[in-house]
């Protein structure tokens, strides 16, 4: 397991217990446990020192360092040794640790819990809000019972950092996977594990938000406080006409008169790694692309039969990595999670892959965009065509 060690020395130093296991209380030499291991010092000849860690479970050793002097009870000096010990092949999970290969209890989540929200989060600024607390706890609990919690949440309380740490830990820690086989028997671990949280919102510039802002800087915060080993992955997903279709593209390219526009679909056409249109302009130093023109190179409600660009689509790429479950937390819009819902119910097939958790912010949204999925429309211009065409018959 790729383990993660660049924990701050803050949040090292709070793995330490001076508390010696029972297990070992009749061993001399005890300075410390941590990581799931007892440290044991031994004197050497030539005045050297030997730091011994012990797995509390495993009783494996591992010889982690020799030194001229004894340890100092110095914050440097015990980091530098918690960092050995952190790195050798008998260390344990750490304290707050929820990365796991074993399904974690609910217990064990809600300590963490309240650890990141009382002491790890204002170490990096931010207020201890009781509201924001209770609302994670909460969203724990449901999770955990196999409930649903409708919550209303003021302006200010943080809720959408409750929500994604709640997601990480649950998803990480395969929280669900303890009542998989009872349940819902026909999947296997593997699958739950794989499975991500979607989190759907109104606005795009929540979305954006939430991908670029919330995300990064909670998987900064967990990784140096030893809560995850790996950064948190997160995808945006959106509907078929935010994404660039490889043929449309290529055909719109041979009809372009303006230097400068036809540069930027040229530079488009050779950057594969490109699909977000919203993310286009931000790299064409000022040479943007209007709404026609993206509206002319999107992927089509209805992707050609035998396209000839198949092989190299990059949108088609794009669904296989969010349908692999590489990620942790799936971001998307209300109008494309209710469209994959009736797509599931009507054919079978999805858009989104099976999830484990969903979280609705901006749930008040969620009515209109149930009117325009699953709803018919009817205006003025449409009108005028249904009558034309009543004529012309």
């Amino acid at each position: 397991m790729l383990r993660n060690i660049e924990q701050t020395t803050e949040s090292l130093l709070s793995e330490i217990s001076f508390d010696c296991p029972e297990a070992f209380a009749s061993q001399e030499g005890f300075a410390f446990q941590a990581f799931e291991c007892a440290v044991f010092e031994t004197e050497l000849p030539n005045n050297r020192y030997a730091y011994t860690a012990c797995n509390i479970h495993s009783k494996k050793a591992d010889l982690i360092e020799r030194r001229r002097k004894p340890l100092r009870h110095t914050d440097e000096d015990i980091a530098g040794i918690l960092r050995r010990l952190q790195k050798s092949w008998v260390a344990g999970k750490g304290r707050l640790e929820i990365d796991s290969n074993t399904p974690l209890r609910e217990e064990k989540l809600r300590a963490v819990m309240y650890e990141l929200f009382r002491s790890v989060l204002p170490r990096y600024g931010y207020i201890v809000r009781d509201g924001q607390i209770e609302l994670a706890r909460k969203l724990l609990d449901a999770i955990a019972g196999r409930g649903t919690l409708l919550a209303e949440a003021a302006v200010g309380i943080g809720k959408t950092i409750a929500y994604i740490i709640i997601a990480v830990l649950v998803k990480r820690s395969r929280l669900n996977e303890h009542w998989n086989t009872t349940y819902f028997p026909e999947i296997n671990a593997v699958d739950w594990r794989r499975m991500p949280v979607v989190v759907s919102t109104a606005s795009i510039a929540l979305q954006r938000a939430i991908e670029k802002d919330v995300i990064p800087e909670i998987s900064r915060i967990l990784l140096e406080n030893g809560v995850i080993n790996t950064p948190i992955k997160a995808v945006l997903a959106k509907g078929k006409s935010h994404y660039i279709c490889e043929h449309n593209l290529r055909a719109y390219m041979r009809f372009e008169k303006k230097p400068e526009i036809a540069s930027v679909l040229r530079r488009i056409a050779l950057d594969g790694s490109k699909i977000d249109l919203a993310e286009i302009d931000a790299g064409t130093s000022g040479a943007g692309l209007s709404a026609h023109i993206k509206k002319k190179i999107c992927v089509p409600g209805r992707c050609y039969k035998n396209c000839p660009n198949e092989n190299e689509c990059r949108f088609k790429a794009f669904r296989e990595t969010i349908r692999k479950g590489t990620a942790d937390i799936i971001i998307c819009n209300h109008n494309l999670l209710l469209a994959d819902a009736k797509l599931r119910a009507e054919t079978g097939n999805s858009v989104l892959p099976q999830y484990q958790m969903m979280v609705l912010d901006e749930a008040h949204e969620v009515l209109q965009a149930a009117r325009s999925i699953y709803g018919s429309a009817l205006d003025a211009g449409t009108i005028a065509d249904i009558s034309r065409t009543v004529l012309d018959l």
